[in-house]
C-alpha cells in the first residue's frame, strides 16, 4: 500500500501523467484489480482535490462579485449624479442664453433706437469688436475695419489724440470714476465727426482691468449748433460791449458838455473877477508905491518939525502944547516905526492878490483857447495854489515835487482840470494830517504826472468802476461822479493814459502819461474841439 500511496501523492504534486508513468515503472503490467483500485483511489483523490479548489474559488469569486457590485453601484450613482448636474447646467445655460438673448435684443433695440455705435475691447490682446453702426457712423462698411483697438486709435483727430488716450489711461488706472469724453474721429471721406464716447471696464479680483465696453454717439450736429451759438454769443457780446462803450462815451460826452459849460461859466467869472480886481488893484498898488516913496520925505519933515520944537515953544507955546498933545495921542514914534512894515506887507498882499488872479487866468487859460505848447509845471503850481485852501481846510499837506518838464502840445486848461480833479479826490481821501504829493517827470517821449495820497485807498471791488460816469462813493451832494470820468476822457483825447494803483488802508497813486506831441491829426482836432 505504501507503494500505491507514492503514485497518489506524486499525482497530487506533479499531476496525472507523471503519476501514471511512475505506476507503470513500479508495477509494469500488474493485475487489473490492483490497477482499477489504484485508479479508483486516484480518481477519488483527484475529485476531492477538485472539490476543494472549487470551494476555494467559489468563496473568492463571491467576495469579488460583492466588491464589484458595490463599486458598480457607486459608479452608477456618481454617473447619475454627473448626468443630473450636466442636465441642470444645461438647463441653466439654456436659461442664461435665453435671458442673454433677451437682454441683447433689448439692448440692440435700445441702441438701434438711439443710433449709437457699440464697441468691446479686450485690453490684454488688443482685439476689439465694433458694431456695424459704429462703423457706418464713420462711413465704413462692416468688413472695412479690422477688429483691433488701433483702428479706433488711428482715426482720432491729431489735436484730440493725446487727450483722449490720457482719459482712457486715467480711467483704467482708477483716477476717473467714469469714462466719458468728446473728440473728433476721421471718416472714410477724410472729414471729422464729433463723437461722445462712454464706457465701463471689467476688473479682476485685484482690480486690474481686462475688458472695456461702451458706445459712441455722433454729436456733430450738437457741436456745430454750439459753435454757431458761441459765434452768435460772441457777436452779441461784442454788440453789447460796443453799446456799453457807446453809452459810456455818450455819458462822458454829456458830462464833458456839462463840465464845459461849468468851465465856460468859470472862465467868464474869472474874466469878470480878474477885470474887476485888476483895475482897483492897479490903483491900490500904484498908490501904495507912491505912499512908500513919499513916506521917507514925510518922516524927514516930521523930524525937522521936532527939531524946531524949542523955537516953537518960545514963540507959540500954545501951538507947541497942542502939537505935543497930538503927538502923544497918536504915539508918533511907534507909528513912524511901524508904518514901513505895514506898507511892505501891504505890497506883498497886493502881489499875492495879483498872483491869485494870474493863477485863475492860467488855470482857465483865458488867453489860450486852443492847443498850444504849454508849461505843465506852471499849470500844476497854479492849480495847487487854487486848491490850497481846500487842503488847509482838511488839514492836509500839499507837496509839489516837480521836475523840469519840456513844453507839451496840449489843451492846457483841460490838463489843469485833470490835475484839479485828482488833487481834489486825493485831499478828500486823506484823514487830517495826511499828505498829498504831486510829482512830474519826463520819460520815453512822454510826461508823467503822479498824484499820491496816504488816504484810505480804493476798494478792489469798485476799482474797475471809478472811471464810469456818475459813479461816486461820496455822500449825496458831495460829489457828482463826473470828475474821474471827465479826466479819463481828457487824457484819452490827448492820446495818453491814466492808471491807478491803490492799496486799501495805505493810499492811492494816480499816474497820467501824455505824449509831448499829439499822436495824429485826429487827436489834435479832438483837443481843439474840446
Amino acid at each position: 500500500m505504501d507503494e500505491l500511496r507514492l503514485p497518489i501523492e506524486t499525482r497530487r504534486r506533479q499531476g496525472a501523467h507523471e503519476a501514471r508513468d511512475q505506476v507503470r515503472a513500479l508495477h509494469g503490467r500488474g493485475p487489473m484489480d490492483q490497477i482499477r483500485k489504484i485508479l479508483s483511489d486516484m480518481v477519488g483523490a483527484e475529485r476531492r482535490l477538485l472539490d476543494e479548489r472549487l470551494d476555494r474559488a467559489r468563496s473568492s469569486d463571491q467576495r469579488a462579485i460583492r466588491l464589484l457590485s458595490v463599486l458598480l453601484l457607486s459608479f452608477v450613482g456618481c454617473l447619475a449624479t454627473f448626468f443630473a448636474m450636466i442636465r441642470q447646467g444645461q438647463k441653466r445655460q439654456i436659461r442664461y442664453a435665453t435671458e442673454l438673448r433677451k437682454s441683447r435684443e433689448q439692448f440692440e433695440l435700445a441702441v438701434r433706437g438711439s443710433k449709437d455705435g457699440l464697441w468691446d475691447w479686450d485690453i490684454e490682446s488688443g482685439t476689439a469688436y465694433f458694431s456695424p453702426r459704429w462703423k457706418s457712423m464713420l462711413g465704413h462698411e462692416d468688413r472695412e475695419i479690422e477688429a483691433h483697438f488701433r483702428e479706433f486709435e488711428s482715426r482720432l483727430h491729431p489735436d484730440d489724440r493725446e487727450r483722449v488716450l490720457k482719459t482712457v489711461e486715467d480711467y483704467l488706472e482708477g483716477l476717473l470714476p467714469n469714462y466719458s469724453v468728446e473728440f473728433r474721429m476721421r471718416t472714410k471721406d477724410g472729414h471729422y465727426r464729433w463723437i461722445l464716447a462712454r464706457g465701463a471696464a471689467l476688473r479682476d479680483s485685484s482690480g486690474r482691468p481686462f475688458r472695456m465696453a461702451g458706445s459712441h454717439t455722433d454729436v456733430t450736429e450738437r457741436k456745430e449748433t454750439e459753435t454757431r451759438l458761441a459765434a452768435q454769443n460772441e457777436l452779441l457780446e461784442r454788440a453789447m460791449k460796443a453799446e456799453r462803450e457807446t453809452n459810456a462815451a455818450l455819458k462822458r460826452a454829456q458830462a464833458l458838455m456839462v463840465q464845459n459849460e461849468k468851465m465856460a461859466g468859470l472862465g467868464n467869472m474869472v474874466a469878470g473877477v480878474a477885470h474887476e480886481i485888476n483895475n482897483p488893484l492897479a490903483f491900490i498898488t500904484n498908490n501904495v508905491a507912491i505912499l512908500q516913496r513919499d513916506f521917507d520925505e514925510i518922516c524927514q519933515l516930521v523930524r525937522l518939525y521936532e527939531a524946531a520944537g524949542t523955537v516953537l515953544a518960545r514963540e507959540a507955546p500954545e501951538l507947541e502944547r497942542q502939537i505935543c498933545s497930538l503927538r502923544d495921542r497918536v504915539e508918533m514914534p511907534d507909528t513912524l516905526a511901524s508904518l514901513p512894515g505895514l506898507l511892505t506887507r501891504t505890497t506883498e498882499g497886493l502881489k499875492r492878490i495879483r498872483q491869485i488872479v494870474n493863477d485863475l487866468r492860467l488855470f482857465a487859460r483865458l488867453d489860450e483857447g486852443e492847443v498850444n505848447e504849454a508849461d505843465l509845471d506852471a499849470g500844476i503850481r497854479s492849480t495847487a495854489t487854487i486848491i490850497q485852501g481846500h487842503a488847509k481846510g482838511k488839514d492836509v499837506a500839499l507837496e509839489l515835487e516837480l521836475g523840469h518838464l519840456p513844453l507839451v502840445t496840449c489843451n492846457a486848461a483841460r490838463v489843469n482840470q485833470v490835475v484839479m480833479n485828482l488833487l481834489s479826490n486825493a485831499i478828500d481821501a486823506c484823514s487830517p494830517g495826511g499828505v498829498v504829493t504831486v510829482r512830474t517827470s519826463a520819460e520815453d517821449g512822454q510826461i508823467r504826472i503822479d498824484v499820491l495820497d496816504d488816504g484810505h485807498g480804493i476798494n478792489p471791488a469798485i476799482r474797475d468802476r471809478i472811471f464810469d460816469p456818475f459813479f461816486t462813493t461820496k455822500p449825496i451832494g458831495k460829489g457828482t461822479g463826473l470828475g474821474l470820468s471827465i479826466s479819463y476822457g481828457i487824457v484819452q483825447d490827448h492820446g495818453g493814459t491814466i492808471e491807478v494803483d491803490s492799496t486799501p488802508g495805505e493810499g492811492s497813486r494816480f499816474t497820467v502819461r501824455l505824449p509831448f506831441q499829439p499822436a495824429v491829426k485826429r487827436t489834435r482836432e479832438k483837443l481843439i474841439s474840446a
